[in-house]
């Protein structure tokens, strides 16, 4: 091994770096220049030793031994073979203190994977003497760290009971001194300070007591009780503890003759300990280098010094500690309650909790045991008691802790072990886990507890909370990360994210309530990724839920997911005032929402996503969904959960498909909670119809006015429609109006008893016609013939004619036959006199529009003629003075020529007025400004006024693409002048349309900025009250969904309502306000507008209004942006 020296080197600490050597036992230097001086044979012994504070050396030898020794052990001579190992200079021991790194931080095991396996690999022959050994383990260790490491992993797999059997005792030899352990003629203490010496590593023994087998929690300690010896060692500059003999045995299966097993929370605790005695050899790694902070726990020292704790613990203190196992620490667990082993029970209830590491209970799980005492002088047996005693103890897992609550019924003294063992949640559980022991209590309860029911029982019994179970079945609890919820109504939302599509099971349980019973209390949906578990609970007290699931693809049975207590406790101002929840409509197992069949099918929802519906103050609902995949035939059921049962309402929801698309309309008359069922089947493939998604609906109020929908039959497919009327219930002697769409039909007729009406097939497809429904109680049927050829009809919809009495309910709502006859004649008059005076308006707009083209071509044409002549005068003129020229007679030919260049100028002035009537009646604005030109060229009088109506024309054509460039940039302020400019020109009558059309754009814009300003009005409380919802109304929330859909979110963004305040409570350029105030309308898409307003569209503002102030602002917003968008979108197709 390499010299050390008394500073780390840079990349060393001091516990690490390579260990200081120490003086002789009798002070000599045994080094000089890096060399053994003196006479020294090889393999003649060499007594080593450390030295105390004063210097003095301290023989190993002359410690403390472990009583059960017998003086077998009184040396710790260690031979020193100066041919593998040189000793060092001298160094003085450092004082115990406490370790400066706790024990993390130092040792890592997957470091010492090499060490390990050099330990494991020992060969036999190493047990027959201690140089060999020391050598075997020592060997490519560099620091002593790795050499104390070996030693201990060495130690601690050894079997000291198969040993006694092969060997006599010798301290000799490794195998004998592990002989004389067993027949406790030595200790692990003295091995492991016997081949630390060797090694040269700084050990002593340790003695004390420890909380061993057979201690109780709280117990007394006498001086001769629980003693036992470990080991101190130096690593670097600091003391760690080792104890090699609780780190390589444990004593299982310890039997409690003083006390009764009166609960416990599983099987898996019923497995804690073996029921016989045994020891059991295992390596526990908490005793090597345990952290001193910890120890205490379960050793203390004779001498305070060897707890290596700033402030050391008393004797007293010691007893008092928690009854905590090295396992507790295993686990990462910590006190978060109680430090103390007794503990006093106030009132008969008291709750032990444990604090867990970063990651929570995700691959722990626990369980408990409790106990009464038999001498306690009380009822020690719950068979002979009148109350039953198990199921009084609550386990409850969160993020943070592991708490068990009790509450006892009876007074007496109570022993609590808690278990826990450590699984893979990637893996399946393993049926009968083992779990050990990590702490005790004893409980003192010197009065019953006030609340004596038992808690609701359970069949998993694995205690309340989301644990391992939840990360095995790969979900995570999203809003109740404790295992005890408590409710003022009964009314609960569990969530858990999901990472693949499941199914579930869930059951509610209640001490007094058949499970049965409670089977229509909850219920689970399944939002995209997120299940949904909703409660509501008949009357306080509490209740168990359990929640079962699998992954959709598999068909095995449901393994256990989660169970939570809930607690129904109306505060005291709603006592006697309590919430009565209606029974939920039962469906298979509980699930609203898609099943699998529903997947299979491709069949998926498109505007209510959340199985949950709360429907409008109308009672009416289009709900529609997409068939993707296949053809499919598709039909409802629509039920009423009502006090006195369930009531079929199937008359009140009518369907309709088309290929891709499945519309049903719904009418709820009575208020209460509706369960409406969608069942398809593949059209291709036929067979039975099967539930495929439930949807649960709640009605607010009562509409006496809602109507049911006519009957339908198995004709009646894809593609027909039902346009009028809408109600299945007629008046009587009455004029209705008959529209279907029903594809494929070559004839469809209303019939009554009395005749048959055949409707009108009109351009679109539809069939349409004005029915007479004749007397009351009577069915009026529609019959469609799909022959092309024959007269064979198929019942398609069955419509009610009502008596006299019940249709003058209705009176208004169809016009009696004589009503409409009026009507009817009086509309055709109005029709007929309409139409003639537009007839005759257009051909005599036609007509002038003829005679003006004409006359204007004429016109045109004559003047380009007489320009022509003109110009053909001028040049005979012209030619004219030339000849005169050359005979000398001139004056008569000038004269001519003037004459000829005037006639010429004339007709070149008819001709430019001419063109700029035609520019004027063209109304082209290039053509225009060039005639207006040539006439200001010609300074020609506008006798006609033909210029001046001409510059109208211009004024008119400028104001008009003013307004539609302001209209198509959609600037305020341009439109604002443009629009000021209009009205004042004289133009104004003429650009009405126009006019109105900027006016209406400019409202929209003005709406928005005033938009704009209410939000950046908004205070604190508003938006206080906005974040202050956990569950929103649905109208606040899909008022934000709506508004962030429009800010550019996707719609999956926001369906979480945290997703949506992480995005309320952004700040500076991504806070809310801002990025309403500075939103762009000109990038929102119309696609998205439109969905927007569909996912407002069941809402209006007073009902937004009534509930959020603050959601009724984005309300405007929304609505504002969503106008402009469409408003634009209107203006690039015109």
């Amino acid at each position: 091994m390499g010299c050390g020296s008394s500073s780390a080197p840079p990349n060393q600490t001091p516990e690490t770096q390579p260990p200081p050597r120490y003086e002789d036992i009798n002070g000599q230097t045994p080094v000089e220049n890096g060399e053994l001086r003196g006479q020294v044979e090889p393999g003649a012994p060499q007594t080593t030793a450390v030295l105390d504070d004063q210097g003095e050396a301290i023989p190993f030898g002359e410690e403390p031994r472990d009583g059960a020794t017998d003086g077998f052990m009184n040396t710790a001579v260690t031979e020193v073979n100066p041919e593998t190992r040189k000793l060092e200079m001298p160094k003085r021991l450092p004082p115990p203190r406490p370790p400066a790194k706790p024990k993390h931080e130092l040792y890592s095991p997957a470091d010492f994977k090499a060490t390990d396996a050099r330990a494991v690999s020992c060969p036999k022959t190493c047990l027959d003497n201690f140089d060999s050994l020391v050598s075997h383990l020592s060997k490519e260790a560099k620091t002593d760290l790795e050499i104390v490491r070996a030693i201990y992993k060495w130690i601690t797999m050894q079997n000291c009971d198969k040993m006694a059997e092969q060997v006599a005792p010798n301290p000799g030899t490794p195998k004998g001194f592990l002989a004389a352990i067993k027949l406790e003629k030595g200790s692990y203490a003295e091995l492991f300070r016997l081949l630390a010496s060797k090694s040269n590593v700084p050990c002593q023994c340790v003695k004390g007591n420890a909380k061993g087998v057979g201690y109780m929690p709280g117990q007394r300690l006498r001086a001769d009780h629980f003693n036992t010896t470990w080991n101190t060692c130096l690593i670097g500059s600091y003391w760690r503890l080792v104890d090699c003999h609780w780190g390589a045995r444990h004593m299982s299966g310890v039997a409690y003759d003083d006390w009764s097993l009166i609960d416990t929370d599983s099987s898996a605790a019923q497995q804690a300990e073996a029921p016989k005695q045994q020891v059991q050899y295992e390596t526990d790694e908490f005793y090597f280098l345990a952290d001193p902070d910890k120890m205490i726990y379960s050793h203390l020292p004779d001498d305070q010094q060897w707890e290596l704790l700033d402030r050391p613990v008393q004797r007293g203190e010691f007893e008092d500690l928690a009854f905590v196992k090295s396992t507790f620490f295993k686990f990462g667990l910590a006190i978060a309650s109680h430090n103390k082993a007794i503990i006093d029970a106030k009132k008969g209830t008291v709750m032990i909790a444990f604090a867990l590491p970063m990651d929570g209970a995700k691959s722990v799980s626990f369980a408990y045991k409790l106990y009464k005492s038999k001498g306690d002088g009380q009822r020690t047996d719950s068979t002979a008691s009148n109350v039953n005693l198990s199921r009084y103890c609550l386990q409850q897992y969160d993020k943070k802790q592991i708490s068990f609550e009790m509450r006892l019924p009876e007074k007496g003294i109570y022993l609590m072990e808690m278990f826990a063992s450590e699984e893979d949640p990637s893996k399946p559980p393993l049926g009968n886990t083992t779990m050990t022991q990590i702490a005790g209590y004893i409980i003192v309860s010197d009065e019953d507890a006030k609340n004596k029911n038992p808690m609701p029982v359970t069949s998993s019994q694995k205690g309340y909370g989301p644990g391992i179970d939840v990360l095995r079945s790969k979900m995570e609890a999203t809003s109740h990360l404790q295992g005890v919820i408590l409710t003022e109504d009964g009314q609960v939302e569990i969530k858990f994210a999901c990472k693949s599509r499941m199914e579930f099971v869930s059951k509610l349980h209640n001490n007094e309530l058949d499970d049965e019973a409670l089977s229509h209390h909850v219920i689970h949906r399944i939002n995209d990724n997120e299940a949904i578990f909703s409660t509501a609970l008949p009357r306080p007290g509490e209740y168990a839920l359990e929640i079962y699931g699998r992954d959709e693809s598999k068909a095995d049975l449901f393994p256990h997911i989660c169970d939570y207590l809930i607690r129904y406790e109306p505060t005291s101002s709603k006592k006697g005032k309590e919430t009565i929840n209606l029974r939920f409509p039962k469906v298979p197992n509980g699930r609203y929402g898609a099943n699998k069949q529903c997947h299979a099918l491709g069949l998926n929802p498109i505007n209510y996503k959340d199985a949950i519906i709360y429907a409008p103050n109308s009672g009416e609902l289009e709900i529609k969904f997409s068939m993707d995949k296949m053809p499919l035939d598709v039909t409802t059921e629509l039920a009423l959960e009502a006090k006195d049962g369930r009531v079929q309402m199937n008359q009140f929801v009518f369907g309709e498909s088309t290929k891709n698309t499945a519309t049903f309309h719904v009418h709820l008359p009575k208020s209460g909670s509706y369960q409406l069922g969608v069942f398809a089947k593949d059209k291709n493939k036929g067979g039975k119809f099967t539930n495929v998604y439930n949807y649960l609906i709640h009605a607010s109020k009562d509409n006496p006015a809602a109507s049911s929908f006519p009957k339908t039959y198995a004709q009646w497919g894809q593609g027909c429609r039902l346009l009028e009327p809408l109600t299945e219930n007629l008046p009587c002697h009455s004029l209705v109006k008959f529209a279907f769409a029903i594809p494929g039909a070559t004839q469809v007729s209303v019939v009554s008893d009395e005749e048959w009406t055949h409707l009108d097939q009109a351009e679109d497809g539809t069939w349409e016609g004005d029915v007479k429904t004749g007397r009351g109680g009577q069915d009026l049927q529609v019959a469609a013939c799909f022959d092309k050829d024959g007269d064979d009809y198929t019942i398609m919809v069955t419509f009610k004619v009502l008596d006299e009495e019940e249709s003058k309910k209705m009176a208004g709502a169809y016009p009696s036959l004589e009503e409409e006859e009026k009507l009817r004649k009086a509309e055709e008059e109005r029709l007929r006199r309409d139409e003639e005076e537009l007839r005759k308006q257009q051909l005599k707009e036609e007509e002038d529009r003829k005679k003006e083209s004409q006359a204007a071509a004429k016109a045109a044409e004559a003047a380009e003629a007489e320009a022509r002549d003109a110009d053909e005068a001028l040049a005979k003129a012209e030619e004219m003075v030339r000849s005169a020229s050359k005979k000398g007679d001139l004056m008569d030919a000038e004269e001519k020529l003037r004459l000829a260049k005037e006639a010429a100028q004339s007709k070149e002035e008819q001709r430019i007025r001419q063109r700029l009537k035609m520019a004027l009646r063209l109304g082209d604005e290039d053509e225009l400004k060039k005639s207006m030109t040539l006439f200001r060229d010609g300074n020609y009088p506008d006798t006609d006024g033909d210029y001046g109506k001409a510059e109208d024309v211009l004024v008119y054509l400028k104001l008009k693409n003013e307004l539609k460039e302001a209209m198509v940039a959609r600037d305020i302020n341009r439109l604002e002048t443009a629009v000021a400019s209009t009205k004042k020109s004289a133009m104004k009558n003429k650009l009405k349309p126009e006019l109105a059309k900027a006016e209406r754009i400019l409202e929209g814009l003005r709406n928005i900025e005033k938009m704009r300003h209410a939000i950046l009005k908004l205070n604190q409380k508003t938006v206080a009250e906005i974040k202050s919802y956990s569950s929103p109304p649905t109208v606040v929330k899909t008022v934000f969904v709506a508004t962030f859909l429009i800010l550019g979110h996707k719609e999956k963004q926001t369906e979480d309502w945290q997703e949506i305040l992480a995005l309320v409570g952004k700040l500076g350029k991504e806070s809310l306000k801002r990025r309403c105030i500075e939103f762009d309308v000109s990038k929102l898409k119309l696609a998205t507008a439109l969905r927007a307003e569909a996912i407002l569209g069941e809402f209006d503002l007073n009902a937004v209004r009534t509930v959020s102030a603050g959601a009724a602002t984005f309300y405007v917003w929304s609505k504002a942006n969503i106008a402009e968008c469409k408003s634009r979108a209107e203006d690039d197709e015109d």
